[in-house]
């Protein structure tokens, strides 16, 4: 009798521990990296709503007098943006 019975999922467990690793890694990417510039991370929070961005997204709403959130449409004006510190 072979050992074919046996456990023999080695490399079906390692692909399934990869995909999860790789999902688990783009999750993380979505809830730190800015929903509009997705290149660049979240630098500021916009303290009426929560919702955070980055500084550069932020700036192009205020530079085309476009001053609502991009996320629920709340108005905010120049106080209401604050810096936010990701560490790790």
């Amino acid at each position: 009798g072979g050992g074919e019975d046996g456990d023999g999922g080695g490399a079906a467990g390692d692909i399934e521990y990869k995909e999860l690793l790789e999902f688990e890694n783009e999750q993380l990417k979505q809830q730190v990296h800015c929903p509009i510039i997705k290149e660049k991370p979240k630098s500021v929070i916009l303290i009426k709503c929560g919702h955070a961005f980055s500084r550069e997204a932020i700036d192009k709403r205020i530079a085309d007098r476009a001053r609502k959130c991009p996320a629920c449409n709340k108005a905010f004006s120049d106080y209401d943006i604050k810096p936010i510190y990701l560490t790790w």
